[in-house]
Formats: structure tokens, sequence, C-alpha cells
């Protein structure tokens, strides 16, 4: 996800993505939500926003997905852990309860963001 991230680019509508320097290469859209009920799911933006992240622009990141800034780090974070896993299994599976609990927090968190903007509208 990180390094398709590098390789795409926000097209100027804001809406869609496509490989970066051909604006001709449109991704398909991905959520089925947006596309065929015309509401936003808890994840719609988040792509958009790991591109703008990868690109250096927090701002227009932070629009995209409120969240898109925290699963960017926990993803990247990915790295050094499943490296790590593979030396010590044992704090692996220690770490595997902490990874848990994260996953739930950001599940009640994606949750929370979505149902406020369905009922209060976008905040930024």
């Amino acid at each position: 996800m990180i390094a398709a991230a590098f390789c795409l680019q926000v097209l100027p509508d804001g809406d869609r993505v496509s490989l970066r320097g051909t604006a001709e290469a449109k991704l398909p859209p991905l959520c089925i939500s947006r596309t065929y009920l015309g509401i936003k799911c808890p994840g719609c933006g988040l792509t958009r926003s790991f591109v703008y992240l990868a690109h250096g622009d927090v701002v227009a990141s932070l629009r995209a997905h409120r969240l898109g800034w925290v699963l960017f780090a926990l993803t990247l974070a990915q790295v050094p852990y499943r490296l790590g896993a593979m030396y010590s299994p044992a704090k692996a599976r220690a770490l595997a309860t902490f990874g848990k609990w994260v996953a739930w927090v950001l599940v009640v968190l994606m949750l929370a963001s979505w149902m406020g903007e369905l009922l209060f509208g976008r905040l930024t």
C-alpha cells in the first residue's frame, strides 16, 4: 500500500486517483457503497489520504480521511514488526494481543468518524 501510494496521484477533481504522470490511467472507483448506493463507507477517502501523505500533503490527507494518517503510520509500522516477528516469534505472539486491541480501537474510531460525517457533515 505504501509503495503504491508513491506511484499514484490524486486527479484535479479530488475524487479519483491515477498512475502518476498519466491522468488517463484512472483507477476504477474502489468504494462499492459510494458507487452503487451513493453513500460513503467508513473507509472512503483512505486511498486518496495515503497518496497525499506519500507526497507530503498532510492537510489534503486530513481532508480526504481524518484517520488516514493513523492507518498510514500503522501500515508503516508493520514493516519492522514483521521483520522482528521473523527473528523473535515469542515477542510477536505477545504483541499480537496488543495488535488486536489496536484493531478494535481503529474500527471504533473509523465508525465514529463515519457516523459523525453522516450526521453532522464534513468538519474539515
